[in-house]
């Protein structure tokens, strides 16, 4: 964790992770203090996205009504999303191999299409894992000049 080092962070540990993602978000959710307004909630292995993207949800999550934003990446919804502290007391409630995709359903969210969909990757599997190295060695091969 070096690169983390100096930042203003507070680490939790979650005992129960192999209960689920639930757990997870739980023991993230409950560590906030009372001044946090919103969280940005997403999962370790997803390499490529890039911190663009996250500015753009944080900026559709200010403007959202429902106090959550979800990005879409080839249409599809996946992580990371933006909830707001109105809904953490929801997000505690939340049980299983879940992420916070109940709440969002139950109040709707913003929609954030995100033109990259390779940015959606993460790492679940070994062809999961095959996908993202197939696109970093294609992009790598569009930036590299031909001699």
């Amino acid at each position: 964790m070096k690169a983390l080092d100096g930042l203003p962070l507070t680490y939790v540990e979650n005992p129960s992770f192999e209960a689920g993602m639930s757990t997870s978000l739980r023991v993230g959710v409950s560590a906030f203090s009372p001044s946090v307004e919103g969280t940005v909630i997403g999962v370790a292995d997803q390499p490529m996205l890039r911190a663009a993207t996250i500015d753009r949800l944080v900026a559709a999550w200010r403007r959202s009504e429902q106090g959550i934003a979800v990005p879409f990446y080839g249409g599809r919804p996946g992580n990371p999303s933006v909830y707001s502290r109105r809904h953490f007391a929801e997000l505690m409630n939340v049980a299983g191999d879940v992420g916070g995709r109940q709440v969002r359903d139950r109040h709707g969210f913003t929609r954030v299409d995100i033109e990259a969909a390779w940015e959606g990757l993460d790492i679940d599997t070994a062809g999961d894992l095959a996908q993202v190295e197939k696109h970093l060695i294609q992009a790598h091969a569009s930036q590299t000049p031909n001699s």
